[in-house]
């Protein structure tokens, strides 16, 4: 059962206790907890730690440490035990499954059966601000893009090389950055490879690499959705950093629920469509933007501009750092 599964468990359940909870199987000490206001929470047993340690709070969660809570295990009488906490104070569904989705994660990534003070410390500085985040005002192009960059990963080496190197923010100029290579993916629903670029997004500075990946998409109901490509994504995290990105992405695109499905779109025509361009070689204006002038945008058309080959693209890709 995970750690979601536990929580609605938990939740259905009438107790007039502070706390009801249940211990997370392989881990010693530590549980899925809910209050009676609804709120998620995760205590970890800190018996043996005489140290006491201020509480920390950001939007929606807070830690806190070394404090003695009334805990209730289903069917036994409640119990007072000395624990850290780490707690969503939100009941709203959006902040849940956010807190509840990043500690499945976290305890992913603990190699050993007792989670440490410090692990929570961590973990609660790498998630603080994801809950102050609000969803896109356009959920419909962020949901279409979020499509575009997860298929490509899926399709180019893989979700465990590309993660590392994705954005933290969707505002970024560029979907992947190292050094000084880029990648951006570009998605159309349209019967032609026309996309809308930046002029940043084309021109590449001294001593930079840009490639552009254009994916052609067709809605098919028996395609592959973005809630499957999310969830292939999380099997192959290799760090809280990946996972913060990856729950970051679902709260601005609102695919929160596992229920929400997002576009359907035909894998095997994206894989057919999916083309990779040098960005020097796309049609663009050859000079940076000049004094006074910004955020400078325009439609391209890809069709005549030559694709990379396997080889050229097998070789840069091989010099990232």
């Amino acid at each position: 059962m995970n750690i979601e599964d536990l929580f609605s468990q938990l939740k259905g359940d009438n107790f007039e206790h502070t706390f009801k909870v249940v211990p997370i199987s392989g881990f010693l000490g530590s549980y899925i907890g809910v209050n009676t206001s609804g709120w998620p929470s995760l205590f970890v047993d800190c018996s043996l730690d005489k140290s006491l340690g201020p509480s920390m709070r950001t939007t929606h969660i807070s830690l806190q440490l070394g404090n003695e809570y009334k805990i209730s295990i289903s069917g036994m009488p409640p119990i007072i035990e000395k624990l850290d906490l780490l707690i969503c104070e939100s009941n709203v569904d959006i902040d849940v499954h956010t807190f509840l989705s990043l500690i499945g994660g976290f305890l992913g990534f603990i190699h050993d059966n007792k989670i440490k003070r410090s692990d929570l410390l961590t973990f609660f500085l790498s998630v603080s601000k994801l809950f102050s985040i609000n969803p896109s005002n356009d959920v419909i192009t962020e949901r279409q893009g979020l499509w575009g960059e997860l298929f490509f990963m899926s399709q180019v080496k893989g979700f465990k090389f590309w993660l590392p190197y994705w954005h933290s923010e969707p505002s970024r100029k560029f979907d992947f950055s190292s050094s000084d290579k880029r990648v951006e993916v570009k998605t159309t629903t349209g019967s032609e490879r026309i996309h809308q670029f930046s002029h940043r997004q084309v021109y590449s500075f001294e001593g930079e690499e840009i490639i552009v990946a254009s994916i052609m998409l067709r809605y098919e109901d028996s395609g592959i959705s973005l809630r499957d490509l999310l969830n292939i994504a999380k099997n192959n995290i290799n760090s809280e950093s990946d996972l913060v990105k990856l729950v970051k992405a679902e709260r601005i695109s609102k695919m929160e629920s596992q229920d929400e499905l997002g576009p359907i779109f035909d894998a095997l025509e994206a894989e057919r469509s999916l083309s990779l361009f040098w960005a020097n070689k796309i049609p663009h204006f050859g000079e940076p933007e000049p004094s006074g002038v910004s955020k400078t945008h325009y439609q391209i058309d890809l069709s005549t501009t030559p694709c990379i080959n396997i080889p050229d693209l097998d070789d840069w890709l091989s010099k990232w750092n």
